[in-house]
């Protein structure tokens, strides 16, 4: 059923975008009652690093609100339009391959020294190769961003 310009959301997507809030929510909560996620974020070699935080970075956000916000809307506006080009067995793969050269791209800039003494964290990652598979699958395709501003990929 096409509901005009609001993008259909099959259930799965639905289904991450809830996930996605309620675990930012969960971190805002609990940093409301004294637990910190701060440990999870990636801090570079010599500041605080640990190696689990190379996969922890992605689940935590901070305190930006703004930022957890653009990251919802470009899922909500941009899945549906990469999910008749691709699967979701192919949209999975990408997340994970994001994941994997997020974390490499990182490990080296950190261990040449690039990145700054500050911890990294954020969805940024996995939600950045969506536009991209949007640019490359529909070249002319176009998005209605807030629902007027119509974006086309190229």
């Amino acid at each position: 059923m096409n509901r005009g310009m609001v993008p259909e959301l099959a259930p799965w997507m639905r289904q991450l975008l809830i996930g996605l809030f309620g675990l930012y929510a969960v971190e805002l909560l609990a940093g409301n009652i004294g637990f910190s996620f701060a440990h999870f974020a990636w801090r570079p070699f010599g500041y605080g690093f640990a190696p689990y935080q190379v996969l922890t970075r992605f689940l935590v956000q901070g305190s930006e609100v703004f930022g957890v916000l653009i990251s919802l809307l470009v899922l909500y506006f941009f899945l549906p339009a990469i999910n008749r080009l691709y699967s979701r067995q192919q949209l999975i793969q990408c997340f994970v391959c994001a994941v994997a050269v997020g974390s490499v791209c990182g490990l080296l800039g950190d261990g040449v020294g690039l990145l700054v003494p500050a911890p990294a964290m954020g969805w940024s990652v996995l939600i950045m190769p969506l536009v991209v598979l949007f640019g490359l699958g529909m070249p002319n395709g176009v998005v209605q961003l807030f629902f007027v501003l119509p974006i086309r990929a190229i």
